[in-house]
C-alpha cells in the first residue's frame, strides 16, 4: 500500500492502456464511446496533475489552502489523495461507461469536466500567477471537447432532459460534498497524518517558486 499510495497515478496508466484498447477493439454506442474516452482523460488528467508536470499537492496545500500548517500532509496527504482520486473520482467516471443509457449518470462527469476548466483555468492560475498548471491541458484538450460532444449527442437522443440535468447536479453535489470533502478531507484529513507527500511530489513544477514570484509582483 505504501508504494501504491505514492505511485497510483502512474499505475493508472495500465488501466488507461486497457481502456484505450477497449475503445479501439470493441463496438460501442456513441455515448458509451464518449464516456469511455472521458474516463481515459481523467486518468491522463491525474497523471498530469500529480506526476508530469505535477504540482498538485503543493497547489492544494499551499496555493489553495488558507492556512497550511503542514503543507506536505494537510489538508491533502498521500492517503486521502489516493482515496479521493481512485476510489471516488475514477469510479465516478467509469461507472457511466457500463450504464450509458442512464442519462444523469453520464451527464454528471461531463458537467464536472467543465467545472474543472474553471478550477484549473481560472482559480489555480490566479493563485499561482500563471497561465498553465498541471491538469489544465487534459481539461482543455480532453474533457471540454468530449463534454461538448456528449451534450450534443445526448440532446439528439433525447437524454438531455431537465430531470437528468437536476439529477446530475444532485449527484455531483453528493460526490463533491460528501465523498470528496467530508470523507476525503474531514475524515481522512489530518494535520499529523502519517502519510505525507514525498518532497519530490511537493516540489514538482516548482509551485513554491511560482508562488514566491507572484508574491514579489503583488
Amino acid at each position: 500500500m505504501k508504494w501504491y499510495r505514492r505511485h497510483w497515478y502512474s499505475f493508472n496508466l495500465i488501466f488507461l492502456l486497457i481502456a484505450l484498447l477497449w475503445a479501439i477493439t470493441f463496438s460501442h454506442s456513441r455515448l458509451q464511446l464518449i464516456l469511455l474516452l472521458n474516463f481515459c482523460v481523467i486518468l491522463i488528467h491525474q497523471f498530469e496533475e500529480f506526476c508530469f508536470p505535477g504540482g498538485g499537492p503543493a497547489v492544494s496545500n499551499i496555493a489553495l489552502a488558507q492556512h497550511p500548517v503542514h503543507p506536505d500532509r494537510y489538508p491533502l496527504n498521500e492517503n486521502n489523495n489516493m482515496v479521493i482520486n481512485v476510489c471516488v473520482g475514477n469510479i465516478f467516471y467509469l461507472l457511466p461507461v457500463f450504464f450509458p443509457q442512464i442519462g444523469w449518470l453520464g451527464l454528471a462527469p461531463t458537467l464536472f469536466g467543465f467545472m474543472q476548466l474553471y478550477v484549473h483555468g481560472v482559480t489555480e492560475n490566479r493563485k499561482l500567477g500563471t497561465y498553465y498548471n498541471g491538469g489544465l491541458a487534459s481539461v482543455i484538450l480532453g474533457h471540454v471537447p468530449l463534454g461538448i460532444w456528449y451534450l450534443l449527442t445526448a440532446y439528439h437522443t433525447g437524454m438531455l432532459t431537465i430531470i437528468n440535468i437536476l439529477l446530475a447536479v444532485i449527484y455531483i453535489i453528493f460526490v463533491a460534498k460528501v465523498l470528496m470533502q467530508w470523507l476525503g478531507f474531514k475524515v481522512l484529513g489530518n494535520q499529523n497524518s502519517p502519510y505525507p507527500f514525498d518532497q519530490t511530489e511537493m516540489h514538482r513544477f516548482h509551485i513554491d517558486e511560482k508562488l514566491a514570484k507572484k508574491h514579489e509582483h503583488d
